[in-house]
This record gives C-alpha cells, structure tokens and sequence, in this order.
C-alpha cells in the first residue's frame, strides 16, 4: 500500500539528474498557500472512482496531486485536473482499475493560493493519439507555470504517465499512453497548465532516477530552505504503458514525490524505465 510521506521521508536512488529554472527579476509577492486533501475514507470495488479536493472560498488553485490506494498497480490515473470556476477552486482526480475486482481508494490534494497576480488555467488538446501523445498548454506572456494537470478522454485503455513543466517553465505538458499496447484505442489528452505571475524565488526543479529495471520506485525534491512547494508533477520515462503513475506534495509543502510502479500482469524485464520528479518552488 503506498501511503503519503512528509518531507522527511528519505528514498535513496542512484543516477539522480538535477535541473532547475529559476523566475525572472521581477517576481511578484508573497502569496499565502492551503493544502486541501481529500480521499476515499472507505476503500469500495468498482472499475473508476473521482474524487476532488476543493479550495477555501477566496484561493485560487495552483496546482494538485494524484494517488491510488491497494489495487496494486492496476490502478491508472487518468484525470488531474485544477478548475477554477465562479462557485469556487478545486483540482479532481480520477482513477480506473484493470483486471482487478478488489477494494481501492484514491486521493486528491489541491494546493491553493491566495495573493498571486495573473492566475490562469491554459489547456491545450491532443486528439487521435493510438500509443502515446502528449499536449502542451503555453502561458500567457508574462507568467510562468505554477501547477500541472491532464485528462485522458474517448478511451477507457489510457492513462495520464506524465505532468511537467516545458519551454523553460512558460508551459506545462500531460502524456498519455495505452495501459497496454497489445489492445490499443485512440483517445485525447489534454494538459492544463496553472500559470501566474512568477512570485519571489520561483524556481522549477527537476530530479530523474536513473534507468532500471526495478519494481516501484521514485524520487522525492526538496524545495530549497526559505521556499515553498507550490506545484508537483513529473512522468514515468520509458514506461511503454505498463508503469503506473502517482505524484503527490508532501504535508508541510516542502517536497513532493512523483512514483512508477509496474502492472503486475503486464510488467516486461526486457526494457529499463525510469522516475521523474517536477516542483515548482517559491517564496
């Protein structure tokens, strides 16, 4: 059973890769943030199950996080999504199970914010994809991504591998895949992209394991002392549609953690994959 983790958590790995992005000089203030959880306090059986976390009245999501409970990788996410709408913020996830007829649960969290200049949610669509796709949603000028989200739509057989930052920080991507790709179905895939204006310190830290063959794994980032978590994501690299995917922020926003862990009735030991960890750090 996977479980959330605080920032204290260590997970050790081998051929840890390091970039960050960092704002421009003209960052905005200091903006309060909320981390809002909500999960399936009752594990039920069922093929799909959507749950959402929402935002006080007066914060604006930035971004989320997605995770699955005890159906053993066959459990796929395939919604994570951040909405802004006039009754209020919140960010949903949803999940499917594959040949699995036990009880599951999933989860969401909502990170929001409150004091931020420019919030926005763009989307950009990928359609007819039949294997794997990927979309890409730009910022407006002038922001940068703060939060990441997709949505696989026309096929039940997809999953959402991948939520991160592209463009140097000025975009954020969703990709797809077929869960496995001896049965494949087209389908869209759509990212949303939570942009602003940069606040103080704002920076973009990517962390990759290296390529293996193993079973569950992932790589937790620490925001640097002084900042905070505003948005988590990353991506399975090398997957093949037998990976499953969950990322999550850690309870005191200091981290976060993105996980692969294999279908355990598709999974294949001939090819290597591996783990990759966005977050978005500020003041």
């Amino acid at each position: 059973m996977k479980s959330f983790m605080s920032a204290a958590t260590v997970v050790l790995v081998t051929g840890v890769a390091l970039a960050g992005l960092v704002a421009p000089a003209d960052a905005a203030g200091k903006p309060t943030l909320v981390r809002v959880r909500n999960y399936t306090h009752v594990e039920t059986a069922g093929p799909v199950k959507t749950i959402t976390a929402k935002c006080r009245p007066g914060y604006r999501v930035i971004s989320g996080s997605a995770l699955t409970w005890d159906a053993w990788g066959h459990a796929y996410i395939t919604r994570a999504q951040p909405y802004h709408s006039k009754s209020g913020d919140g960010y949903t996830v949803t999940a499917r199970v594959k040949g699995f007829s036990g009880k599951w649960s999933v989860g969401a969290d909502a990170i929001c914010a409150k004091g931020l200049s420019g919030v926005g949610i763009a989307t950009a669509t990928k359609s007819s994809v039949t294997s794997a796709g990927t979309a890409t949603a730009a910022c407006a000028a002038g922001t940068r991504v703060l939060g990441f989200g997709g949505r696989i739509s026309g096929y039940d057989g997809a999953q959402l591998d991948g939520l991160a930052e592209s463009h140097h920080g000025t975009a954020g991507y969703a990709t797809g895949t077929n869960v496995h790709l001896r049965s494949l179905g087209s389908y869209q895939v759509t990212a949303y992209a939570v942009c602003a204006k940069a606040p103080k310190g704002w920076k973009v830290i990517n962390e990759t394991t290296a390529y293996d063959t193993w079973g569950d794994n992932g790589v937790p980032v620490f925001c640097p002392a002084g900042t905070r978590l505003f948005g988590a994501g990353g991506a399975v690299l090398g997957g093949h549609g037998r990976i499953r995917f969950d990322f999550y922020s850690f309870d005191d926003l200091k981290g976060m953690n993105a996980l692969g862990y294999p279908d355990p009735v598709d999974y294949d030991y001939s090819y290597t994959w591996a783990s990759k960890s966005t977050a978005v750090c500020a003041d």
